[in-house]
């Protein structure tokens, strides 16, 4: 019956993150327009390379970097759910990736990154040894989006504007690579759209997991130096890192979508429990995390990073019909992302 169950609740991590197990990805491009982009020194999980698709616009002058989701590798189980390399993870075809009159970013260059890193997108070490999963394991995520970043800058290199998003663990990656592209084109406008890649505060993210994703991916590395309390003596403080961005770079420009009690992080989360000593089966009991989410919007994302906030455990939005379809105090998520590209959006939701 336990079996049962685990297989029940990674069947639906692995559907809600956006993750599809499989060999090879086409190369050529498709009837949708996409063409695949090997990146030379970039490295998945498993030393293979990685890349992104592209869907090119000549003549535009604006860029969608999208960074597909996928959990985390941090001991046996939730490696064994998580894309080690590329596979036959294709870019979508709905919600954000559709081309249509209500969605914003329609006639935009668009760029789908597979995840294959295992770090959430801010890994800095390789050959590292995961207890429980056989081979060393390349947790280089951080170095792979700067040299896409590099890559998609000598190709376009006078961009307007660039929306960097993400799903799930790639909504974490959009956070931490902000300051990368605002750095990569700093003539252009550049948002921010984190689609539940939920940083919550060390009562509810324990600091000991937060070590662990420190010491196994070299988290540290990717942080700024100058976010002296990104890195707390006893492990925790990540959340800090949302203070440093509305510190450094104001608002306007950042949104974040989120549920309050959102099924996928709340598995994650739960590792942390009892000292990172979780049951069998771990999950954040759903008031704790919809506490640390409200918490989340009142400490750290109120005045400077715009909020949509949902009831419900859904994980993730932008990536199907939901970014059509979701409503929050009357609007839905295509049109706040319309305002937050226009520097307009207001925080929606209970």
């Amino acid at each position: 019956m336990v079996a049962g169950r685990l297989r029940t609740l990674l069947s639906f991590f692995a559907v809600s993150t956006g993750f599809w197990s499989g060999a090879g990805v086409a190369m050529a491009q498709d009837a949708a327009g996409w063409e695949w982009q090997a990146v030379t020194g970039t490295e998945c999980r498993d030393g293979s390379e990685a890349g992104y698709f592209l869907r090119r616009r000549t003549f535009d002058k604006r860029l969608v970097v999208y960074l597909e989701g996928g959990g985390a590798c941090f001991n046996s189980l939730t490696c064994s759910q998580n894309p080690k390399a590329v596979g036959n993870q294709m870019p979508g075809k709905e919600g954000i990736f559709q081309e249509r009159d209500d969605n914003p970013v329609t006639g935009w260059n668009f760029v789908h990154v597979p995840y294959c890193s295992g770090d959430i997108y801010v890994g800095t070490q390789k050959d590292v040894t995961v207890p429980g999963v056989a081979g060393k394991q390349s947790f280089l995520g951080y170095r792979n989006i700067q040299l896409i970043l590099d890559n998609l800058h000598k190709m376009m290199p006078d961009l307007e504007s660039v929306l960097i998003t993400g799903v799930s663990a790639g909504g974490f990656g959009a956070i931490f690579h902000y300051p990368n592209v605002k750095e990569k084109w700093p003539d252009s406008k550049v948002v921010l759209l984190d689609d539940s890649g939920v940083p919550l505060e060390d009562e509810w993210l324990a600091p000991c997991l937060q070590k662990t994703f420190r010491n196994l991916w070299g988290f540290d590395a990717a942080l700024p130096e100058d976010c002296v309390a990104c890195k707390g003596e006893n492990g925790g403080g990540l959340v800090e890192y949302a203070n440093w961005l509305k510190d450094r770079y104001g608002a306007g420009d950042k949104g974040m979508i989120l549920s309050l009690q959102d099924n996928t992080l709340r598995f994650f989360f739960g590792f942390g429990l009892n000292e990172c000593r979780p049951p069998l089966i771990p999950s954040m009991a759903a008031k704790a995390f919809e506490a640390g989410a409200r918490s989340l919007r009142d400490r750290y994302l109120s005045g400077g990073i715009a909020s949509f906030v949902q009831p419900g455990t859904q994980h993730t939005f932008i990536g199907g019909k939901s970014f059509y379809d979701t409503k929050s105090d009357g609007q839905n998520i295509s049109s706040w992302v319309q305002d937050l590209l226009d520097n307009r959006a207001v925080d929606r939701g209970p």
